[in-house]
């Protein structure tokens, strides 16, 4: 596998040695549209990470670990942005590049197919992809479904070792920390560190204008589901004593205790009444603890609620405070609600004309364009064409069709049916614990998708990835190894 690094990292130095040749001699202006100082703000870490992965006796489980940590700032294009590539895509190809070199050709013994509900659910895919209206755009959308079969395969394999799960669940508390940071910094600062805009940052309700901060993120629901997620999965691991060890309990409830302010600072309604219970309430309701420490953890989340709301000022017109916000978010709810009953009724001839397949992966703004030529035209002078029906699950069921909704719906009942099962063998044990925390973090999920297609951030599309990881691992322990695995997880 070393061998194949190296090779890569010798044929990667080839692009930016050309790109730089070619501006010395100044024949690079045949690339007017292409940045070579972006290019190289991405390669030249690019490569050095490489160089270190090179060095690692084991660069599959090093690249994972990587991508846990930094995933909330791999959300960038890779220049030139106009191939909609991100970070998360190059991790994703080289982790399933990796996945495949150890079992072709290294002959490993990893598993390929984990689960086949796994891989039915993205097969239900494929006939929308052959019948798509516009077949590139929804073959991309399917190798990126791939890639996540891949990572998953990849957790799935190192995910038994009790070493390698404690440096996992390490990375994930650093990752929460780092994105509820972000957001915090953001609101602080006022500096935009997604680098991009989303019209969501900003709303009104009457004279009352609404700034909503999401960190690494562009739109701020995407960011408070990420965060809700993970940490309510984190929160409840925590709290049932499954994550042990000074360091590791530590860092965990710090990322815990700062994701509540971050997910309040977002605004976004759902994450906070469906998130912010389970994320406050895991350490009263769930926690191991003595009623001592319990009472300690929550009053400091409390506090810190307390804290944000008395200095966390919002810049409106007539003046205001975050409370006046929230308020003024939760009470428009009623009106934003029958705006998007009302988008979904006139899109629902999408499904009408195409019910069986779909119009194809990725393509419901493609097919508005078609519908209306004019919103091409507008499009293409900068203006915004919506690539959803304000529903993820619209989104599925208009683009993937009858056949790749029962996909969907076949994973679920298959993670819900292992759930149940696994939980009647192993219950009161560190399993049961940690596949409790995987549930309510996809539960929250899934509430937060019905209003938004939060996966079309590469990021957001990780999280069911890692939250499926601890069911279908655990799904068929017996009573007696449950234990060992309790003794295991004592060592997290």
């Amino acid at each position: 596998m070393k061998k194949f690094l190296r090779l890569l990292l010798f044929g990667g130095l080839v692009p930016p040695a050309v790109l730089l040749t070619a501006r010395v001699v100044e024949w690079g202006t045949s690339l007017p549209t292409f940045s070579t100082a972006k290019f190289m703000a991405f390669y030249v870490p690019f490569l050095a990470f490489l160089a270190v992965l090179v060095t690692r006796r084991d660069p599959l489980s090093f690249l994972l670990l990587a991508l846990v940590v930094l995933l909330p700032v791999l959300g960038f294009k890779v220049p030139p942005a106009r191939l909609r590539v991100t970070g998360v895509d190059i991790f994703s190809l080289a982790i399933t590049s990796l996945v495949l070199y150890r079992k072709f050709v290294q002959r490993s013994p990893l598993t390929l197919v984990p689960h086949s509900i796994l891989l039915v659910s993205i097969a239900a895919f494929i006939p929308s992809v052959a019948l798509s209206i516009q077949p590139a755009i929804s073959l991309v959308c399917l190798a990126r479904l791939a890639s996540y079969y891949f990572l998953f395969v990849a957790l799935y394999w190192y995910f038994g070792e009790p070493s390698w799960r404690r440096k996992f669940l390490l990375s994930l508390a650093a990752c929460v920390l780092l994105v509820s940071l972000s957001v915090i910094a953001e609101r602080a600062a006022g500096v935009n560190l997604s680098l991009g805009y989303h019209p969501g940052k900003i709303s009104e309700s009457g004279l009352l204008i609404i700034r909503r901060y999401s960190g690494f993120f562009q739109d701020p629901q995407k960011a408070a589901q990420f965060i809700s997620c993970l940490s309510a999965f984190l929160a409840v691991l925590v709290s049932r004593r499954v994550i042990r060890g000074w360091f590791a309990s530590l860092l965990s409830w710090a990322a815990v205790i700062v994701s509540v302010p971050a997910v309040l600072i977002t605004e976004s309604r759902a994450s906070i009444l469906v998130g912010l219970p389970v994320i406050v309430g895991a350490p009263i309701f769930f926690s191991r603890l003595k009623l001592a420490p319990r009472i300690a953890v929550s009053s400091a989340a409390v506090a810190l609620i307390l804290f944000f709301v008395a200095i966390y000022p919002i810049h409106v017109s007539c003046g205001g405070q975050f409370v006046r916000a929230i308020r003024a978010r939760l009470e428009r709810s009623g009106y934003d609600l029958s705006v998007r009953i009302r988008i979904w009724r006139g899109s629902w001839h999408i499904f009408q004309k195409r019910p069986i397949v779909g119009i194809g992966l990725g393509t419901y703004q493609e097919y508005l364009m078609r519908e209306n030529p004019k919103l091409r035209a507008f499009h293409k002078q900068g203006g915004f064409v919506p690539n959803m029906p304000e529903s993820g699950y619209l989104k599925v069921l208009y683009e993937g069709g009858i056949i790749g909704a029962m996909g969907c719906v076949g994973l679920i009942g298959s993670t819900v049916f292992l759930f149940l099962g696994m939980l009647r063998i192993n219950w009161n044990t560190a399993v049961a614990d940690m596949a409790w925390a995987a549930l309510f973090g996809l539960l929250i999920f899934l509430v937060t998708f019905t209003t938004i297609f939060t996966i079309s951030d590469p990021r957001n599309a990780i999280v069911p990835v890692i939250l499926l990881l601890p069911i279908f691992y655990f799904k068929r322990r017996e009573p007696a190894n449950a234990r060992c695995w309790e003794v295991a997880f004592d060592a997290v």
